[in-house]
């Protein structure tokens, strides 16, 4: 005699389907976010580590030569297409002796550059517009302060350059 017992397939509905899509779409999209939320906090520590980089050079600039390299009060960028797009030249005489090579923004885009400003006696090295993880309502990044809370914009400067 023949069994009347039937197999049962089991599988997935096409409403769990569509739920289980739902939920890993929904985390994918909560990971990219975060992961560029963690590469802008990288790119802005990166742009906050060369700012003191070049800080340093300038320091031993002044303490062989007595004064910062100048440019005539002038500002002048270190990117193609910002203020000139100087490069290495955007700071006069500092690379490669006291310093490798003048560093450009990670993610430069026209006027959001690196800019240098000297007229010898005090200097302004500022990351322009750049910002990227900015807060207007937390602290400064020590041992720098922000310089224009609406462009994003951090530098190092002498004391008598704070006011530029």
């Amino acid at each position: 005699m023949r069994s009347m017992h039937t197999s049962k397939l089991r599988g997935f509905t096409l409403i769990e389907l569509l739920v289980v899509i739902t939920i890993i779409g929904v985390l994918a999209s909560v990971v990219l976010a975060s992961l560029n939320t963690a590469r802008e906090k990288s790119r802005d520590a990166t742009r906050m580590s060369q700012l003191k980089e070049v800080q340093k050079a300038l320091e031993a600039y002044y303490a062989d030569n007595g004064s910062y390299p100048t440019t005539g009060g002038a500002w002048r960028g270190t990117s193609a297409g910002c203020y000139g797009g100087h490069g290495n030249n955007a700071i006069p005489g500092l690379a490669p002796t006291y310093i490798s090579a003048v560093p450009e923004d990670p993610r430069p885009s026209g006027s959001s550059c690196y800019l240098y400003r000297s007229n010898g006696t005090d200097y302004m090295f500022l990351a322009h517009q750049t910002i990227e993880s900015f807060d207007p309502d937390g602290p400064p990044a020590h041992p720098m302060d922000r310089v224009n809370y609406n462009q994003q914009s951090i530098a190092v400067y002498s004391p008598g350059a704070r006011s530029w």
